[in-house]
């Protein structure tokens, strides 16, 4: 329970009381998860490599925009 506290605390997980008791769940996704690692960990390290990174996410979201 201690974990789950720290984490509705850091605002990861949305919380609901039920009965006497608390719900817990994400407030993110798995994908938005690695993709927060991600961008965290290539930020300061590769300028290059995010650049590569938002060509390929702007690519496939045109493809997306195209099969709608």
């Amino acid at each position: 329970m201690t974990t789950l506290e720290r984490l509705h605390r850091k605002g990861l997980l949305d919380r609901d009381q039920q009965g006497r008791a608390y719900g817990y769940r994400a407030r993110v996704t798995k994908a938005e998860t690695v993709l927060s690692f991600l961008v965290d960990e290539l930020g300061p390290l590769d300028g290059e490599v995010l650049d590569a990174l938002e060509k390929l996410v702007s690519e496939r979201r045109r493809q997306l925009e195209e099969d709608a």
